[in-house]
């Protein structure tokens, strides 16, 4: 394990900036320690299709890694001053064969890889604009925000109107109409450092269509 530490390169990023291209050969072990990576395939008509959102703790690309195949879509950077640990495959699954714990940990990556491309159709399942977007949230809550003794969750990522109409599928007007109506019912606010999800259980009714 200790020779992986050794042969990790950590590459830090600005939103917007290219982790790789679809295509791309898949070489190494991408994990994220600070930050938010999207996931997504270009469009005709010069738009892209958001496939899954990744943040800190979670490993990017690993099927393709694990397939020894080019990278299927577009990794970028979705937050400002992301940070990504950047593994060699070889010395990866070479660290596979010695250590079970490794191999535990590769599983248990896979394992939420899949969950967060899931969790893209659930959103996208979601209904009107205001219910993918509070399920996009209620999503971000649940893997990387912080709970409060009030009921609260603070969020500490920064995902602009614009970035989130992309992964909801919806037009940033749209979103941002639902973010100012959330702030008037201090449901949701919004800092410099990210959200804060003021009323989870009112998101939770929004998110349903209720």
């Amino acid at each position: 394990m200790r020779t992986l530490v050794d042969v990790a390169r950590v590459r830090s990023m600005r939103a917007g900036e290219v982790l790789w291209r679809a295509g791309d050969a898949g070489t190494g072990f991408t994990f994220v320690d600070r930050g938010l990576v999207m996931i997504s395939t270009p469009r005709s008509n010069g738009g892209a299709a958001v496939l899954g959102v990744f943040g800190p703790d979670d490993c990017v690309g690993i099927s393709a890694v694990l397939a020894r195949a080019p990278y299927p879509a577009d990794a970028v950077a979705l937050a400002p001053d992301t940070r990504v640990l950047v593994f060699p495959a070889a010395a990866v699954l070479a660290a596979v064969e010695g250590h079970r714990a490794c191999a535990d940990l590769v599983q248990a990556a896979v394992t939420d890889h899949t969950a967060a491309l899931r969790m893209k159709i659930e959103i996208l399942s979601a209904g009107t604009v205001p219910a993918r977007v509070a399920a996009f949230l209620l999503y971000l809550g649940s893997r990387f925000g912080h709970p409060h003794a009030m009921g609260s969750v603070s969020i500490p990522v920064m995902v602009t109107r614009a970035q989130i109409a992309q992964i909801v599928a919806a037009r940033p007007e749209t979103v941002i109409r639902a973010f100012a109506a959330w702030r008037r019912q201090r449901i949701v606010a919004t800092g410099p450092e990210g959200f804060e999800l003021k009323a989870v259980g009112r998101l939770h009714a929004i998110a349903a269509g209720e």
